[in-house]
């Protein structure tokens, strides 16, 4: 199974990731770095990325970005467009920035707080089976 890169800049949600991917026994890499994070995808078998929506404190190319601007470079590059993306935001369905996430071109999005993390999980394993099928 491929891994999963995970784009996060917040300790506790980082440190949650963590218990779960462990727990489920998923393989995955970490970054909030924008430039170490696009070599990774350039570089290794990454099956899935999930995306936090609203980094504050990650940079690619030396400006702040976030992740719809992430989103966005994955879907359209030639290379990268196929690996499925999950956006993970805390945005509710009535704030504007709802459309953004609708527009990004992530194949899947979730939103805040993750509260039944067997179906998180499983969630994730069937974006990932979709993707080495295809």
């Amino acid at each position: 199974m491929n891994k999963i890169l995970i784009v996060e800049d917040d300790s506790f949600t980082k440190e949650f990731y963590r218990l779960i991917f462990n727990r489920a026994g998923i393989e995955y890499v970490m970054e909030d770095d924008g430039d170490k994070l696009m070599t990774i995808l350039y570089t290794e078998d990454i099956g899935l990325v999930i995306l936090d929506v609203n980094l504050t404190a990650t940079f690619l190319n030396g400006e702040k970005t976030d992740g719809i601007k992430i989103c966005g470079l994955i879907k359209n590059d030639e290379k990268l467009k196929n690996i499925p993306v999950l956006l993970i935001t805390s945005y509710n369905f009535y704030n504007n920035e709802y459309e953004l996430v609708e527009n990004s071109k992530a194949d899947k999005y979730m939103t805040k707080p993750i509260v039944d993390y067997d179906k998180f999980v499983r969630s994730i394993k069937e974006m990932m089976d979709q993707k080495s099928d295809g």
